[in-house]
């Protein structure tokens, strides 16, 4: 179990590696061309496209991993074939009622002009995004946790590097609106390539067996997963927005470059969650709580010696990085990214939480330590942001973080005697 479960680690987080590679790359080259303002917008408009395709995305990716991999094990295939094309439905439905409800929101007024006017253009972003994730929760129910990454992440990722190539050579003057359309263009070509995947790794058998569905117990259990990836999503893009709406866009750009230099330290943690997530389905539903406390103390062992060189790394030459990566004019970030990697630091020593509260069916409590989570992140930022800016963003941000982890650990403790948090001796 450990060795298959390092050897996965090592392909899961070599594909994070990559793609955080690919993603700094690209914000290197995105904030060079376009300044500071606006790279800040194009984050905000990438934030408000993140918040919108909620309602679409929302729980389907966790309650999909959770019941092929039950339903796999107990060879119920029919079902399997019904979950799959119900929640392509599910999608598209969901997708038309937020495309018109954000429509509407510019209409009224809503967004600034400017906004509205390279928002439209991300309309369309919506499906496209939550046919990715469903492409991908497929994939790891069928306990293929390397290759359901490839689509939404790597693939879109090196197809808009190269998209960017093309077009910076034919026009250096690029602005937001146009990097909005590569990245559209690129998710397109990912979602495309992500289908075959699909076809071609679903069991054969399968094609064998008629649809069967379940769709209020889908329903049911979609709920709490619903509101569960709303708060989350929520408290992921709070700062983002209330700077983009109260300070300026400026900020919004120095913010998510030190969020996404401390989000370095969580792609072991990314990829560990990955490959047990269909595991903890499994072994819970069979009550093999002994063999799920070794999968996830291996497992949280893995993500911290991953995040600890990352850790000393940026917390000694985070200035020095950001200003050779994107330019002294970016140099402000630093101190933002200092406090931010110290909050991820601990989200790696405290495990998988959520994961393993949404695979043992208690995504409830985790709702309610979710919104609880978030009054605490709007409260904070509500004092922090006018005073501090940017840096009262990051503040915020980490307390509530390191809050969520430690409330959820016990909470998981408490409901399946699993420790999630990092042991030197067992």
């Amino acid at each position: 179990m450990n060795t298959s479960i390092f050897k996965l680690f090592i392909g899961s987080s070599s594909i994070q590696v990559l793609n955080q590679i690919l993603l700094v790359l690209l914000s290197i080259f995105f904030a060079r061309v376009l300044g500071p303002e606006q790279f800040g917008l194009y984050n905000l408009i990438l934030s408000i496209i993140a918040v919108s395709v909620v309602p679409v995305i929302a729980g389907m990716q966790q309650l999909l991993i959770r019941e092929i991999s039950k339903l796999t094990e107990a060879k119920e295939f029919n079902y399997i074939k019904g979950i799959i094309y119900w929640s392509a439905y599910y999608l598209v439905v969901m997708s038309c009622f937020t495309i018109i409800t954000l429509y509407l929101s510019g209409k009224f007024g809503f967004f600034s002009e400017t906004v509205n006017e390279i928002l439209i253009l991300g309309y369309l972003f919506i499906p496209i995004k939550g046919l990715l994730i469903q492409q991908s929760a497929i994939l790891n129910g069928f306990r293929l946790p390397i290759l359901s990454q490839l689509p939404s992440t790597l693939i879109v990722q090196f197809i808009s590097l190269l998209l960017f190539v093309v077009i910076f050579n034919i026009e250096e003057n690029l602005s937001a609106k146009v990097l909005i359309i590569l990245q559209f263009t690129a998710s397109c070509l990912a979602l495309i390539i992500g289908y075959v995947f699909v076809s071609k790794c679903l069991p054969i058998k399968l094609r064998e067996y008629s649809h069967k569905y379940s769709i209020k117990k889908w329903q049911k259990s979609l709920i709490p997963f619903t509101a569960i990836t709303f708060v989350s999503t929520f408290n992921s893009e709070t700062a983002t927005l209330i700077l983009g709406f109260y300070v300026d866009n400026e900020s919004v750009g120095f913010y998510k470059i030190a969020l996404q230099g401390s989000l370095v330290l969580a792609l072991g943690l990314q990829a560990v969650n990955v490959i047990i997530a269909p595991d903890i389905a499994r072994l819970f539903a069979k009550g093999h709580i002994s063999s799920m406390q070794e999968v996830i103390s291996k497992s949280v062992k893995i993500s911290v010696l991953f995040a600890l060189p990352i850790t000393f790394t940026l917390l000694i030459f985070g200035s020095e990085i950001i200003i050779l990566l994107f330019g002294k004019e970016y140099e402000s970030a630093s101190s933002l990214l200092t406090v931010l990697v110290i909050g991820q630091f601990f989200n790696a020593c405290f495990g998988s939480v959520g994961l393993i509260m949404n695979m043992t069916g208690n995504e409830r409590k985790a709702l309610n330590i979710l919104f609880v989570s978030m009054s605490l992140s709007i409260f904070l930022m509500s004092i922090l942001i006018p005073d501090f800016g940017a840096l009262g963003a990051a503040y915020s941000t980490a307390i509530t973080l390191i809050f969520w982890n430690v409330w959820m650990s016990y909470r998981v403790y408490t409901e399946t005697g699993i420790k999630t948090w990092i042991r030197i001796f067992n």
